[in-house]
This record gives C-alpha cells, structure tokens and sequence, in this order.
C-alpha cells in the first residue's frame, strides 16, 4: 500500500483552550517503534490508511497540544501522528533540541519514525 506523506512542523503553542496531558519523552532508541519517540494518533488505522500525516509540537509544547487538528483535518484513509519530542525542558514542556548533538538525535528519531 502507498502512502502519502506529509510531515508539518508547527513552531506555535497553545492551539487548545483546555490544556492537554504531556506526553513524557521516551528513550530514543531506534529499536523501539516510532523511532524510540512516544506517540499519540488519532485517524484511520495505519493499516487502513492512505495518507499518514506527522504533526510534529513547537519547543515547550507537551506534545498533545495539536490533536485536535486530527479532528479539523479527518478524511477517509487518513491517519494522524503526533510524536513526542525526546528532551524534557525544566518549565515541564519538550524539546526536540536544545544542542546541535540533540537535533542529530532527534532526526535521526524521526527518520526512524517515518
């Protein structure tokens, strides 16, 4: 099955107005499915999906903070997914970098994820 991708980053925070539960970074391991990133989805099952859309959070975001796009955005054979970003920021936001070695490793988590 071919799909279509579209990876959207998105450098803005606060979409929602009832904030929503972080998603906690993972070990980045490129073992571990999605690329060693937690991930939230929402739209078809990827095994029913045409198209696959990445929604990737701004720096401090909790990583949750665009699922409702999923629901602005359906359509049939869709399918959402909202990856993590790795570092966990003092304020209790993520990053996915805060140095250029942590940019690498969350690339590299990403490519793993596609």
């Amino acid at each position: 099955m071919k799909h279509a991708y579209l990876i959207v980053l998105l450098l803005f925070c606060g979409c929602t107005e009832t904030p929503i539960a972080p998603l906690k970074p993972a070990t980045s391991n490129s073992d571990i499915p999605w690329g060693g990133l937690n991930v939230e989805t929402r739209g078809a099952t990827l095994e029913n999906s045409t198209q696959l859309i990445v929604l990737l959070h701004g720096y401090g975001a909790p990583g949750t903070d665009l699922l409702p796009f999923a629901d602005h955005l359906a359509a049939d054979g869709r399918a959402f997914v909202f990856p993590a970003a790795p570092i966990e920021l003092e304020s209790g936001g993520l990053a996915w970098a805060t140095s250029k070695s942590e940019f690498e490793t969350s690339l590299k988590s990403l490519r793993s994820l596609i």
